[in-house]
């Protein structure tokens, strides 16, 4: 499967409509903007949708990529995929775990400014 920048555009996009959801950037400055809040921007459940889909859609195409490729038996190609996703997500996964454990740490501590931010 080719690399499809069209894919990039749209996860870009989700990204935009996901922090602003969350992080309330687009302020509600106007008709214009409230509108835009209250009718695609609501919360960004849609971006996290379209992160799903486009999720599946490129792990299938590498799934069919990888079974094209190998004839027979299959099983080393899927335990090949399965190794390298988990090489790619669990270490930020991790990441993110010790840094929100290191927080609650912090913030059980009495440093509320970090328990802020």
């Amino acid at each position: 499967m080719k690399h499809i920048k069209g894919l990039d555009t749209l996860r870009a996009l989700a990204v935009i409509i996901v922090l602003t959801g969350h992080w309330n950037l687009l302020p509600a400055i106007g008709p214009v903007s409230g509108f835009i809040k209250q009718y695609f921007i609501p919360d960004g459940e849609a971006a996290v949708d379209l992160f799903f889909v486009l999720s599946g859609f490129l792990i299938t195409g590498i799934l069919l990529k990888e079974k094209e490729a190998v004839a027979g038996n299959r099983w080393p190609a899927i335990k090949k995929f399965i190794i390298r996703r988990a090489l790619r997500i669990f270490p930020i996964y991790y990441l993110v775990v010790l840094l929100y454990i290191r927080k609650l740490l912090l913030c059980m501590g009495g440093a509320i400014i970090i328990c802020i931010i």
